[in-house]
């Protein structure tokens, strides 16, 4: 069954302290830039920091509903006021073309679909009855006619207006204000505002928070004027840049070509380092991903991607490990948070029994994991999807809103959203990650009196069944089922149970035991009566 790998208080070698003479104090609780139990944009909120109030599927997952698209769905959903906001874009056959498709989430009925924006280039943003979505024109429209940033009402898919010419990315909404890319816009008129050199990261309160990979900035959220200016704490092999803030701090999480990626966090008052940290490189020149960084309730979460991917829990105030977890899915997008569990998506590759390697295609999967201590609350595995990639949950309603699409989008547009719901049973064998070949439980029949098989009975003697089953470790048996007569037929429940030796000649009893990944294991008797 699953391995289990949650490592908590191990402080890796690898994790070194670069500026610990910076170290500030301030406060454990990390303050997210909105309390909002809604999934509003591609990471959550205006701070982009990957985490909700909501709480997601508990204590176990299951499908509700799905979608499919022909179609490339960018990025994770945009969920608020019961409805899901998915943009898609087509490249497969230029010239591209997207749309902005709404779905009620308790149903997954549709709700309206917008087709007259361009091809999408990132999640969704919903705030005030309206959808903001950046999208790109094509050449076969001379990148005019359809580009720019839509904003669309949120009931009717309607067009209220369009910035034409914008820059591509995710939207942020804050406090009236649209934030794409490096440009302000008023969110009921789509006038320009302000803009500025660098790439808009995250807003807090009054403040836009921006990079452009060797600087680091805060400034004023209305006019973008410059309250602080950093350079970049980075090395010169740095390629990419992803970041969450609060009120606190800055956080910065760096691909490099080296064999750690560093991960900062910088005073959001000044921009100074208030501590680094590394985490191993995990596979090879072409896997050096290290996610965008989420944040919660005084920790911070990122993950990197390898053969398999490993979850990482770190204090936000210092940086010091809190615990890793180590999955044999690899994890292709950044962590999300809600109500203490940290959710991850991947892709899983299912290995040979003898030889161990590698069987395509892989499935996509999802994991849920304690906050607290990093232990596995559940996995589940999206077979249906096919040879698709799971990314970011988006964690709304009580529901994890997981987009599965081809990594990259790069042999395929075909993309699907699935809706996971609690569940009081774990899934399925099929519906689950596992590193080895699962264990059946296993069960022998104790009878009474003993030997009962090697004796023969007379009319209407009671012999008394019990069932002695064993199990794989963290699993349970949750039904014991008796055939009395041979039948096939399961007639009998219980641990223990009494029989008359009413037949003539030879009577079979089978118990068949059922564990809680569903699988099963039998064992039979005979007995003989004269």
């Amino acid at each position: 069954m699953n391995r289990k790998r949650a490592h908590v208080g191990l402080f890796l070698a690898l994790l070194v302290v670069v500026s610990s003479a910076s170290f500030v104090a301030v406060t454990a609780q990390q303050s997210p830039a909105t309390a909002s139990t809604d999934w509003s944009s591609d990471r959550a909120d205006s701070g982009r920091t990957g985490s909700t109030n909501d709480s997601g599927p508990a204590p176990y997952a299951t499908g509700d509903w799905n979608t499919s698209f022909d179609a490339r769905a960018e990025s994770v959903p945009a969920v608020a006021n019961g409805t899901a906001y998915v943009s898609v874009t087509t490249d497969a056959d230029l010239p591209a073309t997207g749309r902005v498709v709404a779905y009620d989430t308790e149903s997954g009925e549709k709700q309206w679909t917008s087709e007259k924006v361009g091809a999408a280039t990132g999640s969704p943003a919903v705030a005030d009855g309206t959808v903001y979505v950046s999208t790109r024109g094509t050449h076969h429209d001379d990148y005019e006619d359809n580009g720019g940033l839509y904003a669309l009402d949120a009931e009717t898919g309607e067009i209220k207006w369009r910035a034409k010419s914008a820059p591509r990315g995710d939207p942020i909404v804050h406090d009236g204000i649209v934030y794409v890319g490096s440009t302000a816009y008023d969110a009921e008129t789509g006038e320009k505002l302000w803009y500025s050199s660098k790439t808009i990261i995250g807003v807090v309160g009054d403040t836009a928070y921006a990079q452009n990979g060797s600087t680091v900035a805060a400034m004023d959220a209305d006019n973008g004027s410059v309250k602080w200016s950093r350079s970049m704490p980075t090395t010169a092999d740095a390629h990419d840049v992803d970041g969450a803030v609060t009120n606190e701090h800055v956080f910065l999480t760096i691909e490099t070509d080296g064999d750690t990626q560093p991960i900062y966090a910088l005073s959001a008052d000044d921009g100074s380092v208030d501590w680094k940290r590394s985490v191993p490189r995990e596979g090879n020149e072409h896997e050096n991903l290290i996610s965008a960084p989420a944040v919660n309730d005084g920790a911070v979460y990122v993950t990197t991607r390898g053969d398999e991917g490993t979850v990482y829990a770190l204090a936000a105030d210092t940086g010091d490990e809190q615990w890793t977890y180590e999955t044999p899915a690899n994890h292709l997008s950044a962590p999300s948070v809600g109500n203490e569990t940290v959710y991850v998506g991947g892709r899983y590759f299912s290995k040979l029994e003898d030889t161990g390697d590698t069987v395509r295609p892989a499935v996509p999967a999802v994991y849920a994991l304690d906050a607290n201590d990093g232990e596995e609350r559940w996995n589940y595995s999206v077979r249906e999807a096919g040879s698709l990639v799971a990314y970011s949950p988006a964690v709304a309603d009580g529901r994890a809103y997981v987009t599965v699409r081809e990594w990259n989008g790069i042999y395929s547009d075909e993309s699907q959203l699935y809706a996971l719901e609690s569940s009081d049973e774990k899934p399925s064998h099929n519906h689950q990650v596992a590193e080895d070949k699962p264990e059946e439980p296993q069960v022998t029949i104790e009878t009474s009196p003993k030997d009962a098989e090697n004796r023969t009975f007379e009319k209407n003697q009671i012999v008394v069944l019990r069932a002695n089953a064993s199990t794989a470790e963290n699993d349970e048996i949750v039904r014991y089922e008796w055939d009395i007569d041979g039948d096939g037929e399961y007639e009998k429940s219980g641990k223990q149970i009494e029989v008359s030796t009413d037949a003539c000649g030879e009577q079979t009893i089978t118990v068949r035991v059922v564990d809680d990944d569903r699988l099963t294991g039998e064992d039979s008797v005979t007995l003989t009566r004269r």
